[in-house]
């Protein structure tokens, strides 16, 4: 998934570009063992924001930093 929201541009790293990369993965794997994940990750807790708002807030290099982290555990 990393590799996924990696791709999207620096310029145009938003909910919605970063959910149309995501969100056919989290399909086929489902969404529930990807989502739930991503959002813990991002925000350190079960209950947040959508993960694609959040990670649009953060900005990309501190999402990669954190899924990264999440992976590594």
């Amino acid at each position: 998934m990393v590799k996924l929201v990696a791709a999207v541009s620096d310029n145009d790293f938003t909910a919605d570009k970063i959910k149309s990369a995501v969100w056919d993965y989290a399909t086929q794997e489902g969404r529930g063992r990807v989502l739930w994940p991503m959002r813990v990750a991002l925000s350190g807790r079960e209950r947040s924001a959508d993960p694609f708002t959040i990670a649009a807030i953060i900005g990309k290099a501190e999402t990669i930093k954190r899924l990264t982290h999440a992976l590594d555990l």
